[in-house]
């Protein structure tokens, strides 16, 4: 498998800028997401 068809399956764009945006944004999602689970296990 090369890293097209890889990056195709994790983005859902042959598109590198698009998938690039996209990818960046899922990442910060899920630190937001987590981040927030903590601090509210925190308290």
């Amino acid at each position: 498998m090369n890293n097209d068809n890889l990056w195709y399956c994790l983005v859902g764009t042959g598109d590198t800028n698009t998938g690039m945006l996209r990818f960046i944004g899922a990442v910060v999602a899920f630190i937001l997401v987590f981040g927030a689970l903590f601090w509210l296990l925190g308290l």
